[in-house]
């Protein structure tokens, strides 16, 4: 019964995925620039959903699989990010597009740090010090 619900899931995420896409996509009619920002942004996400799933099927053995999905991932998000920001900054004045760049770098960063670092701490804790006591 989970699969089941769990592939309805996925349906009715790719199907709405699928339908937003396909109006954006009838609105940028006669803009190039705009219609491949739309098809771009359905692949990327469509990789990136994979991507995760596949990373969620992953071993926790398979640490060399494991990490080759992690740098996609990073990857995908990083330009996902990354073109949504040239598609905003390009509306707002230029003060704002620097910020809004700075906030786009900064995430990007972070979510680097967050899904390498942080996962490297969890396989190595740190090793807690027991304090020293002199017996005199």
């Amino acid at each position: 019964m989970q699969i089941r619900s769990l592939l309805l899931s996925y349906a009715t995420s790719l199907g709405l995925l699928t339908a937003g896409s396909a109006v954006a996509l009838r609105r940028a009619r006669g803009q190039p620039g705009t219609a491949a920002f739309v098809v771009s942004s359905y692949l990327n996400l469509l990789l990136l959903f994979g991507s995760l799933r596949m990373l969620e099927a992953a071993g926790p053995g398979d640490a060399r699989k494991r990490t080759q999905l992690k740098i996609s991932i990073s990857c995908l998000a990083a330009t996902l990010n990354i073109s949504f920001c040239h598609q905003v900054a390009k509306l707002m004045p230029p003060a704002i597009s620097v910020v809004l760049w700075c906030i786009a770098v900064s995430v990007t960063a972070c979510g680097f740090g967050l899904f390498f670092i942080s996962d490297s701490r969890r396989r190595h804790p740190p090793v807690a010090r027991v304090p020293h006591h002199d017996v005199n």
